[in-house]
């Protein structure tokens, strides 16, 4: 019974984080497409879209450069707001083992799928990471692709799963039939509020439609989509403006 409780322990107690949604990948790719493209993409609310096909900007150039991303983009990527909450999950960890019977330790898997990195490169992001929770739990980094993140190894091993292209994931095991041998509506997966489909443009899609896609994934997975400016940087275009502007009146005074 003890060693039951303590595989419980140490699940309930794993998020794993894609650097995708740890960095924002998709400003990076925007990047490599030029100046017009970055702002052609903020122009069209890119705090709050709802999906990924900015006016003014080429949809398949953008597709192309994201879905055959490499380690060279990451040169550009900045951080997002949602690697904030791995400080609130290990806080919240904590707390629950204050209130609770059992000892349980906080642990976060960096899924660096589909970049090929270097040790060193590895261990940057685990010094990162361990800088950004302040050092407060294990880290790892893992390689690990959509086709093998399956329902049965999210059940065994996570308690909350952040993924971008979470459409495209629950899509390849539905194909394979793993949601019905397979459910963990105990783990959560944080995903964006983001619709992959090309043509779907911000209007037409609805608050209801993404309540809706929650409602139907319950039964397998415990979905909750947050608005896409959690998996955006961190830090809005105003202010670096008004660190530049800053920067400025230091040199003229």
């Amino acid at each position: 019974m003890t060693d039951k409780k303590q595989q419980q322990k140490v699940k309930y107690s794993r998020v794993m984080i894609e650097l995708d949604c740890l960095f924002d990948m998709r400003l990076a790719a925007l990047a490599r497409m030029g100046d017009d493209a970055l702002i052609n993409a903020f122009k069209s609310g890119y705090y709050e879209r709802l999906s990924d096909n900015f006016e003014g900007v080429d949809y398949d150039t953008f597709k192309s450069i994201y879905d055959n991303r490499d380690k060279s983009l990451l040169k550009d990527a900045v951080i997002t707001k949602i690697s904030g909450f791995l400080k609130e999950f290990i806080l919240g960890t904590f707390s629950n083992t204050n209130n609770g019977p059992f000892h349980m330790t906080p642990s976060i898997l960096v899924n660096c799928y589909p970049y090929q990195l270097e040790d060193s490169e590895v261990a940057m992001i685990v010094l990162g990471v361990k800088q950004l929770t302040a050092g407060l739990c294990d880290i790892e980094c893992v390689s690990i692709s959509p086709e093998q993140l399956t329902p049965m190894y999210v059940k065994i091993n996570l308690s909350t799963l952040i993924i971008y292209e979470y459409d495209k994931w629950l899509e390849i095991h539905a194909l394979t039939g793993e949601w019905r041998n397979h459910t963990a509506p105990e783990v959560t997966v944080l995903a964006p509020r983001i619709s992959m489909i090309k043509g779907i443009k911000n209007s037409a899609i609805k608050d209801e439609a993404f309540a809706m896609v929650e409602k139907q994934c319950a039964p397998f997975i415990n979905l909750k989509l947050l608005g896409s400016e959690h998996f955006s940087l961190a830090l809005k275009p105003e202010h670096f403006e008004r660190a530049r502007e800053s920067v400025n009146k230091e040199k003229t005074a």
